[in-house]
């Protein structure tokens, strides 16, 4: 896909974004971010790892707060006041060191998305962030990856320079996904629901489905089976994880 396919695909999200008014917790700066107009968007399916789907924009991309002067990043649902500690934190380990990253147009591209969500971890890392926090995080970069991946169109008909991105973009993808599944993991085992905004029998879901993807069929296994003897379950949910359980079936290995 050319450059101009790429302005193309970016510009026509243009009509969904209005520039979102904030303050930058850790110097103070007034920013100006783009944001989803709620209400204007409409999804039309989700992923088998719980990614939205929305007609003529991927919404993934306008999920990070971001300040230009000293490198403050972080996902919308965890932007806010931050303790001392974690403002110190960041003055130390991000803005000293940050080079200003160059201004999109009306909208994003998934480069100016990734780079901004590359920071969002960055600041997670400084700031020692909750596991949860860094999965959710890793996870969307993931689903960027896809958004990216799904861009250039069908592999199948791509030629050999394009076909050798997708693949990169593949393994990046799996990459960030994995990160995000270990990191679920471990805010299932040491932190309080809600975790991430997910209720445990949605986090359990997620889990299950990224320990499928990756051919850890017990695991998945287990986590389904909690899914389908769970009273706070909804039998749209029971329905959803016996598909998945459906689905793994047939891909593991004849015991």
């Amino acid at each position: 896909m050319s450059d101009e396919e790429k302005k193309k695909i970016s510009d026509a999200e243009a009509e969904y974004i209005f520039l979102k008014s904030y303050t930058c917790p850790v110097c103070e700066n007034k920013l100006y971010v783009p944001t989803v107009k709620s209400g204007k968007t409409r999804m039309i399916s989700q992923d088998w790892d719980l990614r939205p789907v929305f007609k003529n924009i991927d919404t993934v991309k306008y999920d990070v707060i971001h300040c230009n002067r000293c490198g403050y990043a972080a996902l919308t649902r965890y932007y806010g006041v931050l303790a001392k500690p974690h403002k110190e934190l960041l003055l130390e380990k991000i803005a000293a060191n940050y080079k200003p990253i160059p201004e999109p147009g009306d909208s994003f591209t998934y480069a100016d998305a990734l780079a901004r969500y590359m920071l969002a971890l960055k600041n997670a890392e400084a700031r020692l962030a909750h596991d949860s926090e860094k999965a959710m995080i890793s996870i969307k970069i993931g689903w960027l990856y896809r958004g990216a991946k799904q861009s250039l169109g069908d592999p199948d008909k791509m030629s050999p320079e394009d076909k050798a991105n997708y693949d990169a973009l593949d393994k990046k993808e799996n990459e960030y996904l994995e990160k995000a599944m270990e990191g679920f993991i471990a805010a299932r085992m040491n932190e309080a629901p809600p975790i991430a905004g997910m209720n445990e029998v949605v986090l359990d879901f997620l889990i299950a489905a990224l320990c499928s993807h990756f051919n850890r069929f017990e695991d998945a296994s287990r986590l389904i089976a909690g899914i389908l003897q769970s009273k706070q379950a909804s039998s749209q949910q029971k329905d959803k994880a016996r598909d998945m359980l459906a689905e793994m079936r047939e891909r593991m290995p004849k015991q």
